[in-house]
């Protein structure tokens, strides 16, 4: 821990006292989100301004968020916000996040310093310390497991222990979410906001990272780590904040200062450390699960590093087989997330048989297998066109009371079938030649068929 330059003097430990973290305070609401399902590939739109949300309203005036280039910009995905450090993104990312939800996470993930749930959490306009950037980036940097930071690891007399250190670690955030939002905060380092930084004179260790800018430019951050090390970086004043521009003679951002401090630092303390690689992120497809045994769907789910939620229904089905799968099989979600299957109980329920008659056959069968009819046609051959394909009659007849998984028989029209095309003429045979141009020496014959199926 660096603790300012005159701690002797000021006896203020700027590494414990609270700042502005700007959007390196964006991985936790990021975690929130993966945490309820949002996908990394969601879109939002840049456009700055005022957002209207009641929540979001100081002393009855709303909420007015500006990105750092002062621009608007267009609609993107999680990925390129992040890269980019889109407030407007993620002022209306934390609006379907919930502020309340976003400050359990941090305080989870390592955040000491109490903290409102406001809007305003997403643009880091809330307070928090250095040391708690770092153990929270820990939590990441460690695949979601959270351990207690210490100063002191353990004390020795020469060969003698006399004191060691018991790490307190556990679990906090689900593995593949940390990883996921870890893949994230690849974009900053590698073509986003610090890009520049690290574009050269870096060396071979994969890293991730955020920036951060407080409002007015008064303080700035750099938080990042290898999956071995973490470091958070904070620049700015010890006593009342003023714009750093006012000392370097330009607006100074978290990639401008920040940024080359963590990687001089990080260059001289990551040697003798192996380059290692993160774990690999991304989504998880749901198995369809329909017609299992909840036993063989539970597995199949968790296969899938999914999580199941049961709930019993009446149905036709086996008891004990899944009915229905909340999302559908094939969906893309972020890993660790809720599949809802609903489970027989074995005893088929009452429904009433829609009235079908006149509908098309496949509006037909749609409406009886929604209610989980089974459909016999019978043909009825008609007269007019119009007819065909139409259902004609049902048996049992509408409003008819029956068993799910009951049958129910449906007469359908088949129209006069076209008379088929005339047969074309066949080609005249050629006559016996000479055998030059067909390719030997004998004479060559063509034949033609054309069959038609037999209309009666």
């Amino acid at each position: 821990m660096l603790s300012g330059k005159h701690y002797q003097k000021d006896q203020v430990d700027t590494v414990t006292t609270v700042h502005q973290p700007g959007s390196s305070f964006k991985p936790y609401v990021l975690t929130a989100a993966f945490e309820q399902g949002i996908l990394p590939t969601a879109i939002y739109s840049g456009v700055q301004g005022v957002i209207p949300d009641p929540r979001c309203m100081t002393n009855g005036q709303p909420w007015v968020v500006t990105n750092a280039e002062g621009t608007s910009l267009g609609s993107m995905n999680l990925y390129d916000a992040t890269a980019y450090s889109v407030n407007a993104v993620f002022a209306r990312l934390i609006l379907d996040v919930g502020p309340e939800n976003v400050v359990a996470v941090a305080h989870e993930m390592g955040i000491t310093t109490p903290l409102p749930a406001v809007c305003a959490l997403a643009t880091g306009s809330v307070g928090i310390s250095p040391l708690d950037q770092a153990s929270g980036y820990q939590t990441l940097a460690d695949g979601g497991i959270h351990c207690k930071p210490f100063a002191v690891a353990e004390v020795l007399r020469g060969d003698q222990i006399l004191y060691r250190q018991r790490p307190d670690c556990q679990q906090v955030v689900p593995a593949p979410i940390a990883n996921l939002v870890n893949d994230l905060l690849k974009g900053p380092v590698t073509y986003g906001t610090a890009a520049s930084v690290f574009s050269s004179g870096w060396g071979k260790w994969p890293i991730r990272g955020k920036t951060g800018t407080a409002q007015d430019n008064t303080e700035v951050w750099f938080a990042g780590y290898t999956p071995q090390v973490v470091t958070a970086v904070w620049v700015g004043s010890q006593g009342r904040p003023y714009p750093l521009a006012d000392y370097w003679g330009y607006d100074v951002f978290g990639a401008t200062v920040a940024a080359p401090i963590w990687k001089a630092f990080m260059l001289n303390v990551l040697q003798g450390y192996p380059a290692e690689r993160f774990p690999a992120a991304g989504l998880t497809t749901v198995p369809n699960v329909i017609g299992k045994p909840l036993a063989e769907a539970r597995q199949l789910i968790r296969g899938a590093h999914l999580q199941t939620a049961a709930q019993v229904v009446p149905s036709y089905l086996p008891a004990g087989t899944v009915v229905t799968q909340l999302p559908s099989a094939g969906t893309q979600v972020v890993p660790t997330q809720v599949v809802t299957v609903s489970v027989s109980n074995g005893v088929a329920p009452i429904v009433t048989l829609p009235d079908v008659v006149g509908s098309t056959l496949s509006s037909a069968n749609g409406a009886l297998g929604a209610i989980h009819v089974f459909v016999t046609v019978v043909d009825q051959a008609v007269k007019q066109s119009a007819k065909s394909g139409i259902v004609l009659s049902m048996s049992p007849v509408a409003g008819t009371k029956v068993k799910e998984g009951s049958s129910v028989t449906l007469v359908v029209g088949v129209g006069p079938k076209p008379s088929p095309s005339p047969a074309p003429s066949p080609s005249p045979s050629p006559s016996p030649g000479n055998g030059k141009g067909h390719g030997g020496g004998g004479g060559g014959n063509t034949a033609l068929a054309f069959v038609s199926r037999a209309v009666p």
